[in-house]
């Protein structure tokens, strides 16, 4: 095995080949058949919230399965997710994916992090990296500046913990 990745009743296994294997509760993530024609090779990493995952392929695709409303469902952002993803980031309840310009994509819970919208414009380029807690995201770009967004109380103690104040 490459990686094993699981979220709180389900895991999923990434092969030698790039293949994926899923076990345990159905609904958490444990059941694939959905999302089983894609996972059948080249994927290059697993991630998982508490009851989806999101498989990110060579070719900068992203597959999503679990429980819907925790991010196993991104058929909303489909079309973002068809190629240059590079990396992807979780919550709980949600994920975050940046692409290769530095934009970001998100989906699941959207008061875990799954809605963007009131910092999308700030996420439309120069993203690096991305940090996350259970509720909440951080993304720091490329000129420093620091956006974040999730639930609100977290997205607050996260500035304060390095030294900012708003979003």
């Amino acid at each position: 095995m490459k990686q094993i990745c699981s979220t709180m009743a389900a895991f999923a296994a990434l092969r030698q080949d790039g293949s994926v294997v899923t076990w345990g509760s159905a609904v958490w993530g444990g059941d694939s058949s959905a999302a089983a024609d894609y996972l059948q090779g080249d994927v290059l990493h697993i991630y998982a919230s508490e009851r989806a995952f999101a498989a990110l392929k060579l070719d900068g695709s992203v597959v999503t399965w679990g429980a819907p409303e925790w991010g196993g469902d991104s058929e909303a952002v489909q079309d973002q997710l068809r190629s240059g993803i590079h990396h992807i980031y979780s919550t709980s309840s949600a994920f975050a994916a940046v692409s290769n310009t530095g934009s970001v994509v998100t989906w699941g819970d959207a008061s875990h992090g799954g809605n963007c919208s009131q910092v999308k414009e700030r996420l439309q380029s120069d993203v690096r990296h991305i940090c996350s807690s259970s509720r909440a995201f951080v993304a720091f770009k490329s000129d420093g500046s620091v956006v974040a967004w999730g639930d609100e109380v977290t997205v607050a103690h996260q500035l304060r913990a390095v030294g900012i104040s708003g979003s």
